[in-house]
C-alpha cells in the first residue's frame, strides 16, 4: 500500500514537473456586455466588436423568467455586421445574413453559451476590424429583458 502511494505521489509531482496544465494555458478576458429590452414580437440587433485577444468569443445569454415553466422564448443570432436584415433562410457561406451561431430557446431547450469564432486558426470572415451582429428575436407573447455577457477565449480546450 506504501508503494501505491509513493508512486501516486511521484506522478503528481511529475506532472509538476513536465510542464504546465492545460486549464493553466487557458486565457480569458471580458467584452463589453449587451443589454437591452425586446419588445413582444419584435427584433433587434447590436453589432458588437469581436475581441481580437482570444480565438474566440463566448456569449452568456440571460433574460428575466427564462428558467420558469412558462418562460418567455427569446432567440439570439449572430451574422456578420453587413447583414441589414435577420434572413434565417440565407445559407451560402458569403452571404452576410448567413447565421454564424444561434443560442436562446430552442426546440430542445435553452441554449445560454453561442461561440463566434474568428482568426487565430479559424477562419477569417468578420472584416476588418472584426466585427458581428447579434439579433434577439423577441416572445411573441411578451416584452423581454435580456443581457449578454461576453469574453473572449484562447488556449486548449480540456
Amino acid at each position: 500500500m506504501k508503494i501505491v502511494a509513493i508512486l501516486l505521489a511521484l506522478a503528481m509531482m511529475s506532472a509538476c514537473i513536465t510542464g504546465p496544465t492545460c486549464v493553466s494555458r487557458q486565457r480569458r478576458g471580458t467584452v463589453e456586455p449587451v443589454a437591452g429590452t425586446v419588445f413582444a414580437g419584435e427584433v433587434v440587433s447590436h453589432i458588437v466588436r469581436y475581441a481580437t485577444d482570444g480565438s474566440q468569443n463566448n456569449l452568456d445569454i440571460s433574460w428575466n423568467g427564462m428558467r420558469l415553466p412558462d418562460a418567455p422564448r427569446l432567440a439570439v443570432y449572430v451574422t456578420r455586421a453587413a447583414c441589414d436584415s435577420l434572413d434565417l433562410s440565407a445559407t451560402v457561406p458569403g452571404d452576410a445574413c448567413r447565421v454564424l451561431a444561434r443560442g436562446g430557446s430552442t426546440e430542445d431547450g435553452i441554449v445560454t453559451t453561442v461561440i463566434v469564432t474568428h482568426g487565430r486558426g479559424n477562419p477569417e470572415v468578420l472584416g476588418t476590424p472584426p466585427t458581428y451582429k447579434v439579433w434577439i428575436v423577441g416572445d411573441r407573447r411578451q416584452d423581454v429583458d435580456y443581457t449578454i455577457d461576453i469574453s473572449w477565449f484562447f488556449g486548449p480546450d480540456c
